[in-house]
């Protein structure tokens, strides 16, 4: 049987960002005065490509198991695809992300870029709840909208949500969106990179440069007819996210329960949110993301159970 597969993260500063992958999870940074805002654990991007830690494919990246070795760690049905088609990321905030949206099918035919759908996991923090920003108040007119751009109050016109530990959110491409902080959030999304801010909250970096604003982009993938969308609450059977590129659903183990994969002919990503998870000789704790490949063996759970998110890729995906 395959064993399961451990990336090594790349870390990302982010003027938003700070010390949480640090002192929550651990983990040992690359440098000690960056302010740290993403962990890319599981990536197929020449920016920020996944490398292997361990075992047989130690040392080799995502894409050359995903061009090499297909049909043997990923399973039948995704031949049609030129990347692995799921980015996993960490989004570790100490200061509220920008207010942004991604593009749509329909404004890919006016600005280039990649569509992106994504869905958070809030990992909770002991402080307080995360603060986020979805959708558009009732009744929000486009004008208000714009004028809400230039005078730089463009939150003023969003749905306001607070998320505690376990509350998840699906964010499709469209929505105009941005998470606050504190607290850890576990990302899953297409494989795209493409986002455009409507406003910043007026930051500017160490040099005093405001980053760059993308208003005439950002109008054109708004989708005012989205609903603002709720949040799924710690706990709920449904899905996390069920898209035609990827389903991401949470399930908690009891200690010492099995987890074996629903198809086990193609692989999942597994996410340990709470507790430790043992797969063969290796062990797995809270924030760690791990590649289950085809035909794997079951998983365990630690002595104090564990609460997993799993990433499945329907072999339709576009």
């Amino acid at each position: 049987m395959n064993a399961p597969i451990r990336f090594i993260p790349v870390y990302a500063p982010r003027i938003w960002g700070g010390r949480s992958l640090e002192t929550v999870l651990n983990r040992t940074l690359p440098l000690a005065d960056e302010p740290y805002g993403e962990s890319w654990e599981i990536s197929d991007r020449s920016e920020a490509m996944s490398i292997v830690e361990g075992g047989t494919w130690h040392g080799s990246t995502l894409h050359d198991l995903w061009e090499h070795h297909r049909n043997e760690l990923f399973g039948p049905g995704y031949g049609h695809l030129d990347r692995f088609p799921v980015l996993a990321k960490i989004l570790a905030p100490e200061q509220t992300l920008s207010v942004q949206v991604h593009p749509t099918p329909e404004s890919l035919k006016q600005y280039p870029g990649e569509e992106k759908n994504e869905c958070w996991y809030f990992a909770g923090s002991a402080s307080a709840p995360t603060e986020l920003y979805a959708g558009f108040l009732p009744g929000t007119t486009l004008p208000e909208l714009v004028e809400a751009m230039e005078q730089g109050t463009v939150s003023t016109r969003l749905q306001r949500l607070e998320a505690h530990a376990g509350d998840s959110i699906f964010i499709p491409s469209g929505l105009v969106h941005a998470l606050g902080a504190p607290g850890l959030v576990y990302e899953i999304q297409q494989n795209a990179d493409t986002t455009y801010r409507l406003d910043d909250w007026g930051r500017t970096d160490k040099h005093g440069t405001p980053r760059e604003l993308h208003r005439e982009q950002a109008l054109a993938c708004m989708q005012s007819a989205i609903a603002a969308p709720g949040l799924r609450p710690a706990g709920s059977p449904d899905p996390i996210a069920d898209t035609p590129w990827f389903r991401v659903i949470e399930t908690r183990l009891a200690p010492g329960q099995t987890y074996t994969p629903g198809d086990p002919s193609r692989f999942a990503i597994l996410t340990v949110a709470q507790g430790t998870l043992s797969c063969g000789d290796q062990t797995f704790c809270q924030g760690d993301f791990l590649l289950l490949p085809a035909h794997s063996a079951p998983c365990t759970a630690g002595a104090h159970g564990a609460t997993i998110l799993i990433t499945t890729v329907p072999p339709a995906c576009p």
